[in-house]
């Protein structure tokens, strides 16, 4: 099985009161979470394992289509920060627009924290609670 997992961009980020001096020397956050998750399944299973970090590439929308067309994955797993849901969903119906066999997988604290709201989503197949 092809596994791709996405760190969503933050184009419509659900912005804080940071000031922006803070946010620019912070730089980009690593996915850690799905960073775990890829490694321990290619340590673990026999399926094909990629990362899409859409905000450290500067992807546009576009650009995350043209990626998951040519990647052709089973499963896309998408880290949900409830700062990132509007982008979370807009790639979660990208994926189903591209193919709506391709099980969409919510994980992360968004989820944790909403997990009834979350896996109402129409275009989200399956959430994973916890770690």
């Amino acid at each position: 099985m092809k596994i791709l997992l996405i760190n969503p961009p933050d184009k419509n980020i659900i912005s804080t009161n940071i000031p922006i001096t803070i946010e620019d020397i912070r730089g980009f956050i690593p996915p850690l979470g799905i960073m775990y998750i890829a490694s321990y399944a290619e340590k673990n299973t026999e399926h094909d394992i990629e990362i899409l970090d859409t905000q450290v590439e500067e992807m546009s929308y576009e650009d995350i289509e043209k990626e998951i067309k040519h990647r052709r994955p089973d499963v896309v797993g998408i880290t949900a920060m409830t700062f990132t849901l509007i982008d979370v969903i807009l790639i979660a119906k990208i994926v189903k627009r591209i193919d709506e066999d391709i099980k969409v997988v919510l994980g992360g604290p968004h989820v944790n924290i909403y997990p009834h709201e979350t896996i109402n989503i129409p275009e989200v197949d399956y959430i994973v609670l916890g770690e």
